[in-house]
């Protein structure tokens, strides 16, 4: 394939080593969307793992998450030698696992009992999924065993959740909930169930990421998260900018200042004293 032909990215995510990233991207010479894998090094294309949908393949397209680019698309296996992804079947939904270096789906789990399903998560020890979905029309956090296809509700409450993202042991879980008309963070932990919210105010958070086992990156509409946006603020606009949030002692901090929005952030490499983060 040749680079021209996509027109940019929507969602991003590296694999485990950082030496990849996939991108959701438009596809303008067949137009559809596509997941291709690029370089993080040069930004060379290294492969399109989804040529030519069709039924022959058991899907029709990769479905699009109901909050766009502030909800991850995609997850890889702890290894790196594979790709989760959601795809419209029908009337249904179907998580795809799929090998990024054969290009042949491992797995595909047709999800009927959820609707809407989005933002898959596999966790660090590679056996089950977390996504968002739908059930009686209230938004929730699920959990799917990869090897016998179970489902579990995790959050069962009454506001909208999305994005989940396990922490680096596995043993709590960060979301998006809606509360009061916004989105913020919260965590869960795993064991007791118990649900703790992360950040406050009026202003829009989009998902997390974590930058370390104790700090998370993510977009926020804020000036500052900790204080409400004034009506002459909140009038030029919800522009997402790039924060951190230390899950030690709450110190918030701000890393961009862009006008036209940052989202979708990703941790490229963790190594040495300045990890490198990439963003849409």
């Amino acid at each position: 394939p040749e680079k021209s032909q996509y027109t940019g990215a929507i969602s991003i995510e590296p694999s485990p080593s950082g030496d990849l990233i996939a991108v959701a991207t438009g596809n303008r010479r067949d137009q559809e969307l596509d997941i291709i894998l690029v370089s993080s090094k040069d930004g060379e294309l290294v492969s399109n793992l989804t040529p030519g949908f069709d039924m022959d393949r058991g899907f029709e397209y990769i479905a699009y998450p109901s909050l766009s680019n502030m909800v991850p698309w995609m997850s890889w296996s702890p290894v790196g030698d594979r790709l989760a992804y959601f795809v419209r079947n029908e009337k249904y939904k179907t998580l795809i696992v799929q090998n990024v270096l054969t290009g042949k789906i491992d797995r595909r789990f047709n999800i009927e009992s959820v609707d809407n399903p989005e933002s898959p998560n596999i966790s660090p020890d590679g056996r089950t999924a977390l996504f968002s979905g739908l059930r009686s029309a209230t938004g929730d956090i699920f959990k799917l065993d990869l090897d016998s296809g179970e489902i579990t509700n995790l959050t069962n409450d009454e506001f909208a959740d999305y994005a989940p993202v396990h922490s680096p042991d596995g043993r709590f879980v960060v979301y998006l909930a809606r509360i009061s008309g916004s989105q913020k963070l919260f965590r869960l932990d795993v064991d007791s169930g118990k649900k703790t919210q992360l950040t406050f105010g009026t202003q829009d958070e989009a998902a997390a990421k974590f930058l370390d086992a104790d700090t998370l990156v993510f977009s926020s509409t804020a000036t500052d998260p900790a204080t409400p946006l004034t009506p002459d603020v909140a009038r030029n606009g919800n522009i997402f900018n790039l924060w951190s949030l230390s899950l030690k002692n709450g110190e918030l901090r701000q890393y961009t200042d862009a006008l036209g929005g940052v989202l979708s952030p990703v941790v490229l490499s963790k190594e040495g004293a300045a990890p490198r983060l990439a963003f849409v």
